[in-house]
């Protein structure tokens, strides 16, 4: 229960959410303090800055607003330099999967290793005491009928981040707060200019990096021409290099045909894209690997689940076909669209934010009908 003496630090970026969040909960009456990531290496240095992204030359600006907000709110701020961490855990690891012809997700892993965890082990270990932890995200914790703390999607359904979070530690639920799971985008910026905060009509970050320039990130050899192939492995093209395409791309593909034609493969192998039409990226299920449980002690053969196999994607209903401690496949009810590998696959139970996994690879119906067999 919270009192004058119940220190909550708050994950504070430049934006609305996160500033909002750090005023509601100083009015509720606990003693607030921020925390902001310093992540920019200066790793892009062909692209300046142009507004607000996760990542990039704009990151000096969104600490100078964020100092702001916590002058205005009367609270201390805290930067602490994760640069080194940001590159060797989200950095090193989206240019390698790129270059192995998958796509990854880099928020599903910024949340849970560096937000969630050197943070605030680097604020602790500076002498930065605080009892709980919060963020402006948009999901919900609670506890269910055992007791147990759970995260479950936020009331907005457009606004819910739970598929960002589903590899955070389930000890560490008990000591988080979200004051915005209930709240809608509209709400928050209503209250933000009620409360005068300096950002409340600052536009959201949409980009990991500013400008989509991932490009900026690899070395000129790594980004190498090659075949564009149809599923029979007959070449129609040349494309730019695999690191520009992900599964389902339909623009880009410079291959003029009768019918659209899309992405339906990458082999790195050969670095070939393998183009086709809509109908082949449909997937009757998926394996994937690095299995994580946050809500849920186990998944076994034969649970149904809802699956969200990307972030704007609405789960869909889905039977656990195998698992084992790292590993996971799905039977979709119905084929799913553009399974990608290297995007997280999240299970839920209702609005319970059961656990996640990577997708290794999409599974059609011959294959899945093989798993039972």
């Amino acid at each position: 229960m919270k009192n004058d003496k119940t220190t909550v630090a708050v994950g504070m970026s430049g934006g609305v959410d996160s500033s909002l969040a750090a005023a509601l909960l100083r009015e509720q009456g606990y003693q607030v303090i921020g925390l902001t990531m310093k992540i920019y290496g200066g790793e892009l240095t062909c692209i300046a800055s142009r507004g607000h992204a996760c990542y990039g030359p704009g990151e000096e600006e969104d600490i100078e607003v964020t100092a702001s907000v916590a002058a205005h709110l009367g609270i201390p701020l805290h930067v602490i330099d994760l640069h080194a961490e940001y590159r060797e855990h989200v950095l090193s690891h989206f240019t390698n999967e790129y270059l192995t012809g998958r796509t990854p997700n880099p928020c599903t892993r910024c949340n849970p290793m560096l937000k969630f965890g050197f943070l605030l082990e680097k604020a602790r270990a500076a002498g930065i005491a605080f009892d709980f932890f919060a963020t402006g995200h948009y999901v919900r914790v609670s506890r269910d009928e055992h007791g147990r703390c759970v995260l479950k999607k936020a009331r907005d359904a457009k606004k819910d981040q739970s598929y960002f979070l589903y590899a955070l530690p389930p000890s560490l639920l008990g000591s988080l707060l979200f004051p915005l799971g209930d709240m809608s985008k509209g709400d928050v910026r209503a209250r933000a200019e009620e409360l005068q905060l300096p950002v409340s009509r600052r536009p959201e970050s949409q980009d990991f990096i500013e400008g989509g320039a991932y490009g900026d990130l690899f070395n000129e050899s790594d980004i190498r021409p090659g075949p564009v192939i149809d599923a029979s492995g007959r070449r129609l093209g040349t494309h730019r290099g695999i690191i520009h395409y992900t599964i389902g791309q339909r623009r880009g593909i410079g291959i003029a045909h009768s019918e659209p034609l899309y992405v339906t493969g990458i082999d790195a192998a050969r670095n070939a894209i393998i183009i086709g039409p809509k109908a082949a990226l449909y997937s009757s299920g998926l394996h994937a690997a690095g299995l994580h449980l946050l809500s849920t002690d186990a998944l076994s053969a034969g649970r149904a689940v809802q699956a969200r196999i990307r972030h704007n994607h609405s789960p869909a209903p889905a039977t656990v076909t195998s698992c084992d401690s790292d590993s996971v496949a799905i039977a979709f009810e119905q084929p799913q669209l553009s399974v990608t590998p290297g995007q997280a696959v999240v299970f839920y139970d209702g609005d319970i934010v059961l656990g996640g996994a990577v997708i290794e690879k999409p599974i059609h119906t011959a294959e899945q009908e093989s798993l039972h067999a």
